[in-house]
């Protein structure tokens, strides 16, 4: 997401910048979080069914996305 970001402003974007963004209130900025959200959280699911683990642990950066993350990505848990 970062990289397609990067190129359609031809600058670099960070996930910083990414969350200034979104949690300004810019919906498409938003929607990309949610994005990558959703597909986390998809492979995430097809990890979990297979290795049935009792916890899983989202850190880095993305992880203080907070509720414009976590919202989106346990819809699939």
């Amino acid at each position: 997401m970062l990289e397609q970001m990067s190129d359609r402003f031809d600058r670099y974007v960070s996930i910083e910048d990414v969350m200034e963004r979104a949690f300004g209130g810019d919906i498409e900025w938003a929607e990309a979080i949610a994005g990558v959200a959703e597909a986390a959280g998809g492979r995430l699911s097809i990890i979990g069914s297979i290795l049935n683990p009792g916890i899983v642990i989202v850190a880095g950066a993305g992880a203080a996305a907070g509720p414009l993350l976590f919202e989106r990505l346990t819809r699939f848990l």
